[in-house]
């Protein structure tokens, strides 16, 4: 009976493990699907044309991309000074009437959107950015962007690469990533002896872990499909950590039944065998009737004593 459970939960853990490696596979195709196949530098698509300027905190220019040229590609991604800003300039053919813009990053949305009910005939639009002012604390590393805009008169779309120059070490992004590193390792050793969710959430605590480190170093040898590939490389640890587990736990469920099993044998081989012998077969001898007590003898009188022996009163004495 017990086997027969532990059967069970090996084969219900298995069904679960393989559930979660479709999930992951579903997700990342899913992502890809997302992301453009190729990173092309500002709107590629639409009547729209979009320029950036990029200046330090002394107004001093680091850097500048146009569509249709091949900056703000992940060859030649836009730089951006922390402590400056990025000044743009939008142009379109059309005007585009009761408009909404946005920016995604890695496929994701940010807050970076917004909208315009254009009553008039505008086609251009410019406007100043600066990172210092809008996040609460520095970041460095290298981003996929993907933008749009679109209204009644058209849809713009494109993308391009933006990468924050200085020093990621002691940043807050740097400190978080190693605290998800090693929470995800914690879990991940958890989730070995057979838990789960422990594993699941190790598994995405590292990729997370790892994909925010390799951002902000700048290293991203998969482009855009970078972070999402490491998120799933989490979770594939996580599925060959519930499995791995599983089949320790197995090996050693065995192993003590085995050793219980020898200890037993071990018990009855060892205690003490008592042979029945001939004395022991032979009925035990009756026991003898104890024998009756003799009656106590009668009192005799010394035939000098003149007197019966009867009982005299206190007060006569006997001559």
């Amino acid at each position: 009976m017990k086997a027969r459970l532990l059967r069970a939960g090996a084969s219900e853990e298995r069904l679960r493990a393989l559930a979660l490696a479709r999930i992951a596979a579903i997700a990342a195709l899913a992502w890809l699907l997302v992301l453009p196949a190729t990173v092309v530098a500002l709107p590629s698509k639409g009547p729209c044309t979009l320029e950036l300027v990029s200046n330090d905190a002394k107004g001093n220019l680091v850097d500048t991309a146009k569509s249709g040229d091949d900056s703000a590609s992940p060859e030649d991604p836009l730089l951006v000074d922390w402590d400056g800003t990025v000044s743009w300039t939008g142009i379109t053919t059309v005007p585009l009437k009761d408009n909404h813009y946005h920016v995604a990053m890695f496929g994701m949305a940010t807050p970076f959107q917004g909208g315009s009910l254009n009553g008039g005939d505008a086609r251009s639009t410019v406007g100043t950015f600066g990172f210092t002012a809008s996040s609460p604390f520095r970041f460095t590393g290298l981003y996929y962007l993907t933008v749009g805009i679109i209204g009644s008169g058209g849809e713009c779309t494109g993308s391009l690469v933006v990468k924050l120059v200085g020093d990621p070490i002691g940043t807050v992004p740097f400190f978080v990533g190693l605290a998800l590193l090693a929470i995800g390792l914690l879990l991940l050793v958890w989730g070995f002896s057979g838990h789960l969710g422990a594993a699941i959430s190790g598994g995405l605590f590292m990729g997370l872990a790892v994909a925010l480190e390799a951002v902000i170093f700048s290293f991203l040898p998969l482009g855009g499909l970078t972070p999402i590939a490491l998120l799933a490389t989490g979770l594939f640890l996580a599925v060959v950590s519930v499995v791995s587990g599983g089949r320790r736990l197995r090996q050693l469920n065995r192993q003590l039944a085995a050793e219980g099993a020898a200890a037993a044998l071990a018990d009855e081989e060892s205690a003490p065998v008592f042979a029945p012998s001939e004395t022991a077969s032979e009925p035990a001898p009756e026991p003898e009737p104890a024998p009756e007590p003799e009656p106590a003898p009668e009192p005799v009188r010394p035939p000098d004593d003149p007197w019966p022996a009867v009982d005299l009163p206190a007060d006569v004495e006997r001559p």
